[in-house]
């Protein structure tokens, strides 16, 4: 039986005890419905309540499906597995962004794993995203969205910062999530030296 990281944020959003939630769905047989099901159900019961309940709805399915040991934390419901690495980094997503974008020109391969499709860029007013796919089959998307609440708490005119994420998708094991792990914490390092306004998370 895998302990979902989520349950303590699960609690304080949802306002209800994990074993609230285990009674619930092993109330309506969530073991033997599919993930969609799940999700639907719980998406049902939370009632517009926190406000992004869609988020929530699978945080909860995706922990109970830990809890059953229908997952591990780090797989996906299809089976496969992710790994994300974070960084803040200093400037607006669209600077952020940017300087990805010099840092990773001409690059051909991450981690020996050569890019076969991409890379692209797409953006929405809160995020900016640059995709690849690797020559193993599994994707890679870095995003930048803006760190609101450090500005906030740093005051009026303080310097904008933002989130670099990957993502890397698509993974097959624990082993390789493992894997892109250390080598993403060191590409970011990379970035980070040349790159000095980069900040710890």
């Amino acid at each position: 039986m895998a302990q979902s990281s989520r349950i303590p944020a699960i609690e304080r959003a949802t306002e209800r005890d994990w074993d609230d939630w285990l009674a619930f769905l092993d109330n309506i047989g969530a073991s033997d419905l599919s993930h969609a099901e799940i999700a639907q159900a719980v998406f049902t019961r939370l009632n517009g309540s926190p406000a992004n309940s869609g988020w929530w709805a699978q945080g909860v399915t995706i922990a109970y499906e830990q809890h059953i040991g229908r997952r591990i934390p780090g797989q996906s419901s299809a089976g496969d597995y992710a790994v994300s690495v974070t960084k803040t980094v200093s400037g607006t997503i669209e600077e952020g962004r940017e300087r990805w974008l010099a840092f990773v020109r001409g690059r051909a391969e991450f981690g020996d794993v050569a890019i076969t499709s991409g890379p692209t860029q797409s953006e929405s007013e809160k995020w900016r995203y640059w995709r690849c796919g690797l020559e193993d089959g599994t994707r890679v998307t870095v995003s930048f969205t803006p760190k609101a609440a450090a500005a906030q708490a740093a005051g009026e005119g303080a310097p904008a910062k933002s989130l670099l994420a990957v993502n890397h998708t698509k993974l097959e094991s624990i082993d390789e999530v493992e894997h892109w792990r250390a080598l993403w914490k060191a590409v970011l390092a990379e970035f980070s030296g040349a790159h000095p306004a980069t900040l710890p998370s």
